[in-house]
């Protein structure tokens, strides 16, 4: 009976470690600037509260999740924030399959924009 209770704890386990890891990989394409401490967050060009600014570069994020999370767009703004952005714009997400060994898998990929003020 305890055995079963091991195995059956391991394997609940396992499963919330492996749904818990939702993002695959996250790419930055551009410039980087020294880190800053507030950044803003925005999800469209016209919310950006600097009328002077010029686009630093992207935030790629892949993921197996079929939505954005509350945790996705913290580690963009992480990194947004690493990176020396002032705003990012979380844009929407794209979707591929991907073909690995074993079942095929649907990869979406969020882009962020980075922004520096001016």
């Amino acid at each position: 009976m305890h055995t079963l209770l091991k195995v059956a704890l391991i394997l609940a386990f396992s499963a919330s470690v492996l749904t818990s890891c939702a993002v695959v990989r996250l790419h930055h394409v551009g410039r980087m600037y020294p880190p800053v401490q507030t950044i803003d967050v925005v999800y469209a060009e016209k919310d950006v509260k600097s009328p002077k600014y010029e686009f630093m570069g992207e935030i790629l994020l892949e993921t197996t999740e079929s939505v954005i999370t509350p945790e996705m767009e913290q580690q963009m703004i992480f990194e947004a924030k690493l990176r020396g952005a002032n705003a990012v714009i979380i844009g929407e997400m794209d979707a591929r399959f991907a073909s690995p060994p074993g079942p095929e898998w649907t990869i979406r990929t969020v882009r962020a924009r980075l922004v520096r003020y001016q």
